[in-house]
C-alpha cells in the first residue's frame, strides 16, 4: 500500500496537470489560429472565382493595424461554398478568402471599427449568399463566434482545471480521514467497559488477597 508521502506526491501532480491543461489550451487554440493566419497573409491562389485584384498587403500597416487585423481573421469566417463555414480567414490560405480579406485590410486602414468592419462582412455575405443558392438566412455565420466567447473560454478552462484540482486534492485528503483511511493503528477496544460492580468485584477479591 502506498504511503502517506506518496499519495500526497500522487495527489500533487495531478493538480498540477488539471491546472495546467486549463492554462495550456486556450493559448493552443489561439496559437494555431495565428499561425494560419501567418501563412494566408503570403500565399496567394489567384484565378479562382474569387479574386478581384485588390493589392492591400498586411504589410502595409503599421504594428497595431496588423494585429487588428489577424484578430479579425480569426473573427470572420471564409464564406466560399467549397468551405462550408468550416475555415476562420486566418486559417484559410486558399485564394478564395482573399476578397475578405482585402475587404478587411481595407477598413483597417480606413480606421473604421471592429463591430462595423464585422457588420459589414454580415451584409457582405447576406448579398452573397444567393448569388451561390445558399440561403441569406445563414449570412450571421460569417462570424467565427459570438464577442467575447473567447474571452470566456479562456477564463473558464483555467477555472475549470483549478477547480478539478481541488476535488481531486479534496477527495484523496477526505479517504485519509475517513474511516480506515489513515495510517495510524486503530485504538479501538476489544471489548465493552465494565461496569461499577464487575469493579466493585475485583477489588474486593485484590484486597482478600493482601
Amino acid at each position: 500500500m502506498a504511503s502517506r508521502t506518496d499519495r500526497l506526491a500522487i495527489a500533487c501532480v495531478l493538480a498540477v496537470l488539471l491546472i495546467g491543461v486549463g492554462l495550456v489550451a486556450p493559448a493552443v487554440a489561439l496559437g494555431q489560429d495565428g499561425e494560419g493566419a501567418d501563412e494566408a497573409e503570403h500565399e496567394h491562389t489567384p484565378g479562382d472565382g474569387h479574386d478581384h485584384g485588390a493589392s492591400i498587403s498586411i504589410n502595409d500597416l503599421d504594428v497595431a493595424q496588423r494585429e487588428r487585423a489577424r484578430a479579425l481573421f480569426s473573427e470572420v469566417m471564409c464564406s466560399c461554398p467549397r468551405e462550408n463555414w468550416s475555415r476562420t480567414l486566418g486559417s484559410c490560405p486558399d485564394g478564395c478568402a482573399n476578397q475578405q480579406k482585402q475587404t478587411i485590410l481595407a477598413r483597417v486602414l480606413q480606421g473604421i471599427s471592429d463591430r462595423e468592419i464585422l457588420d459589414e462582412q454580415v451584409r457582405i455575405a447576406k448579398q452573397i449568399l444567393p448569388m451561390t443558392g445558399r440561403d441569406p438566412a445563414d449570412a450571421e455565420r460569417v462570424l467565427a463566434a459570438p464577442p467575447g466567447a473567447l474571452g470566456m473560454w479562456v477564463i473558464a478552462l483555467p477555472l475549470a482545471g483549478f477547480l478539478g484540482a481541488t476535488i481531486v486534492l479534496g477527495a484523496i485528503l477526505k479517504s485519509w480521514t475517513g474511516p480506515g483511511g489513515g495510517d495510524a493503528p486503530s485504538q479501538q477496544s476489544d471489548g465493552p467497559a465494565p461496569d461499577d460492580a464487575e469493579i466493585a468485584a475485583i477489588e474486593k477479591e485484590l484486597s482478600e488477597v493482601d
